[in-house]
C-alpha cells in the first residue's frame, strides 16, 4: 500500500523497512485454539523527501478498513497511530510509524483431524462505506 501511494518507494525499496514488535498471542483457552494476534507494526522510512501526509493518509485508509474498531473505541484511538521524524537536512527526514494492531486467527479442524488456521478480514462497517466513497 506505501509503496503504490508513494512512488519513490518503487524506485529505492530499501527506504522502506516494516517489521513487528512487541507481538503477543491472545487465547481464552476455550476449547477452540482460536487466537488474536496483538502487535506493533513498526514502519520506518528513511531519507524521506515528500510530504508526511503521503504516508499517513494511506495508512489511516487502510486502519479504517482493517481496523474499524480503533476508531470506535477512544482508548484504542490515542494510542494506535505514532509517529517521531527525526530530520536529517532541511529536505530529507527518517519517519518511523507504529501502528497498534490486531488479527484474529480461527483454527478449525478438519474431518481426518488436520488443524487449518483461517484470518478472517475484518467484516464491513456498516457506518464506513467503501474506500472508493471516501472523500
Amino acid at each position: 500500500m506505501l509503496r503504490q501511494a508513494c512512488p519513490a518507494f518503487a524506485a529505492d525499496p530499501t527506504k522502506l523497512s516494516v517489521f513487528v514488535d512487541e507481538g503477543t498471542v491472545h487465547c481464552d483457552g476455550r476449547v477452540s485454539l482460536s487466537h488474536e494476534y496483538r502487535y506493533t507494526l513498526t514502519i520506518i522510512v528513511q531519507d524521506y523527501s515528500g510530504d508526511l501526509h503521503n504516508l499517513v493518509v494511506p495508512l489511516l485508509a487502510w486502519l479504517r478498513l482493517s481496523q474499524p474498531e480503533q476508531f470506535e473505541n477512544k482508548d484504542l484511538r490515542e494510542r494506535m497511530f505514532a509517529i517521531e521524524v527525526e530530520l536529517l537536512s532541511e529536505s530529507t527526514a527518517d519517519v518511523e510509524i507504529k501502528l497498534q494492531l490486531t488479527e484474529r486467527a480461527i483454527v478449525t479442524k478438519a474431518d481426518d483431524g488436520t488443524l487449518h488456521t483461517d484470518y478472517p478480514g475484518e467484516p464491513p462497517h456498516p457506518e464506513l462505506g467503501e474506500a472508493d466513497q471516501w472523500p
